[in-house]
């Protein structure tokens, strides 16, 4: 009998104040429904702290790269019918704001109650990226969970965002993320025959599928976006 095709680990590195890890994170989570030798693996990450490791700056903070930004975001969420609104203060909620709370209940779900991660990660990436709504509250973070169909454990998941081993879990996933050599998100990590191989940003997932030898681009339109 035929031995089944070998599984291709992919990691997936994510940050959901990052716009672009927001348009990776459709488009990937929609390829896995048919790419049966991506083995995905989500891993909420901090990327401040891979900015400020990697002396990398975020784009808004360069006046041209901004502006081209807010363009290139708009043609992106177009090509993949991905829906996107760009939030009204845009630096409030990348520079001011952030998402150090919901990367911290991402790294609490992704331990304790992994069916709920992609959903999770989902709604909170419309929530700033769509609806431009707050993230960085207790109660709006529970909502989100409930908005997912959780129910008494979001009192308890919650309450873990700020537990030692929680905080220190991140930094892990996030200094994974570095060694592999990212210096920015979202980042994808293949681990093909000839090891780890590292693709930075939104636009380098076609590079994904010929290693994993799979169509592209991939069909969005029927996701669960």
């Amino acid at each position: 009998m035929a031995q089944p095709a070998r599984k291709i680990l992919v990691e997936f590195f994510y940050d959901t104040v990052s716009p672009y890890s927001y348009i990776a994170f459709q488009v990937i989570n929609c390829c896995n429904e048919s790419w049966t030798n991506m083995d995905l693996k989500l891993k909420p990450a901090f990327l401040p702290a891979v900015m400020q490791q990697t002396n990398n700056a975020p784009p808004a903070m360069v006046p041209a790269r901004g502006r081209y930004m807010s363009h290139d975001l708009l043609r992106m969420a177009d090509f993949y019918k991905v829906p996107f609104k760009m939030p009204r203060d845009i630096i409030d909620v990348m520079m001011n704001k952030g998402t150090i709370s919901a990367q911290r209940l991402l790294t609490v779900v992704a331990t304790e109650a992994p069916q709920y991660l992609e959903g999770l990660s989902r709604e909170i990436f419309m929530r700033v990226w769509v609806r431009d709504e707050d993230v960085t509250t207790v109660e709006s973070l529970k909502d989100a969970c409930r908005a997912v169909g959780m129910g008494h454990e979001v009192d308890e998941l919650v309450g873990k965002m700020a537990h030692t081993d929680v905080k220190d879990e991140l930094r892990r996933v996030t200094q994974a993320a570095i060694d592999y050599g990212s210096f920015g998100m979202p980042t994808c990590v293949a681990h093909l025959d000839g090891g780890p191989t590292m693709l930075f940003g939104s636009d380098r997932l076609f590079l994904l599928a010929h290693y994993l030898k799979q169509s592209w681009p991939c069909d969005v339109t029927d996701a669960k976006l």
